[in-house]
């Protein structure tokens, strides 16, 4: 967490994932004349497990935000944020541990990883690398109830895969949550719970928001470190 006067390149690069549209530049800026604090993305560099650097980037700052929402319900949470894409946290004693980003495995409802046949189409330019991760959710082959259904197992199977760290860290007491905009949505949750013979505690679409203004106030009262990372202000 930085003050926001003491970031010079609020853009790490202008090529890559992504349309680059200029409304965030113009956002920073205006944001400059107040005493704000840039919440930090999770990747290779920051993440607090190492060995999840094999990856270049493992959830934005808006989930940073969900994590210290959930917080209410513990210390070890499994988190996964289930809307038109996919990412998953896992919290450990307070600190975010895991964090597997959109394009990485679980898809979302529009945006998904890059399969093989997302691979050829790109080799053979009929899309861009941006393309195929944005058409790459359950909804490119499925509809309605059956997208839900798809959706529901590669959320299970995500959220699954974080318990090995909980395995791994002896914690046997944590609970699961999941946020987004499917999170609201009943059969989505009815059938995850199934999925995971387990209770799954819905944070609503909003807790993003709601967490960033925690965060905000958290800082405003002092906290000097928030979910494992330092705040400098």
């Amino acid at each position: 967490f930085v003050y926001i006067r003491k970031v010079s390149h609020p853009v790490k690069d202008l090529k890559g994932a992504g349309e680059f549209k200029g409304g965030g530049t113009k956002f920073f800026e205006a944001m400059k004349e107040f005493p704000c604090v840039l919440i930090p993305g999770i990747h290779r560099g920051n993440y607090q497990d190492w060995r999840f650097g094999v990856f270049s980037h493992g959830a934005s700052p808006d989930k940073v935000g969900v994590a210290h929402y959930a917080l209410k319900y513990g210390r070890n949470l499994i988190i996964s944020d289930c809307s038109s894409n996919t990412v998953t946290l896992a919290v450990i004693e307070g600190r975010i541990r895991g964090a597997l980003d959109a394009c990485i495995f679980s898809p979302g409802l529009l945006q998904g990883p890059i399969d093989l046949e997302a691979i050829r189409r790109i080799d053979s330019h009929e899309i861009s690398a941006t393309e195929a991760f944005s058409e790459g959710g359950v909804r490119k082959i499925f509809s309605g109830r059956r997208a839900i259904e798809a959706l529901a197992l590669f959320c299970a199977m995500e959220i699954e895969s974080m318990k090995v760290l909980m395995r791994e860290s002896e914690i046997q007491d944590y609970r699961i949550c999941i946020a987004g905009e499917l999170s609201e949505n009943r059969e989505f949750m009815e059938r995850v719970e199934s999925l995971l013979n387990s209770e799954v505690i819905s944070l609503g679409k909003w807790s993003s928001a709601e967490g960033c203004a925690e965060i905000a106030r958290e800082i405003f009262r002092g906290r000097k470190e928030i979910l494992g990372f330092r705040v400098n202000f």
